[in-house]
């Protein structure tokens, strides 16, 4: 029982910071520190070059991946966004039964990749590019 508490617990933790709106009335005082123009936009679950860190975050949540790039230019800090997709399609495969018999069966074959779709590079916390994947 315990286990099923703690996991719809977890389940409403993570559903609750889904939306820019729900980020924004998690963390209000982060929300209050960004200038009228980059509220707006985390509002809208946009991003724009200037804007720093905790917007990005407001706006489009945690990364799945962070990267630290050192160049020349000094060091950058790189958020990876993305999704993952899903598919799933049915195959013909041959087994031998223990009596040598050969049968044909049907598999369920599973299949997820993930799709980078955005990263966002900050020098000393704020946005100074970003990348979207076209299509």
């Amino acid at each position: 029982m315990t286990k099923i508490i703690c996991l719809a617990m977890l389940i409403l933790v993570s559903a609750g910071c889904a939306t820019p709106e729900r980020r924004i009335r998690r963390y209000p005082v982060e929300f209050a520190l960004l200038s009228p123009e980059h509220q707006e936009l985390v509002q809208e679950g946009e991003i724009a070059l200037g804007l720093p860190s905790t917007g990005v975050r407001l706006a489009l949540g945690g990364p799945r991946r962070v990267f630290t790039r050192y160049s020349d230019a000094g060091v950058t800090h790189i958020w990876s966004y993305g999704r993952t997709d899903r598919s799933r399609s049915q195959k013909w495969v041959t087994v031998t039964s223990p009596d040598g018999q050969r049968h044909r069966v049907s598999v369920d074959e599973h299949t997820h990749r993930e799709v980078e779709t955005l990263r966002v590079e900050f020098r000393e916390g704020v946005v100074v590019a970003f990348e979207r994947l076209n299509r």
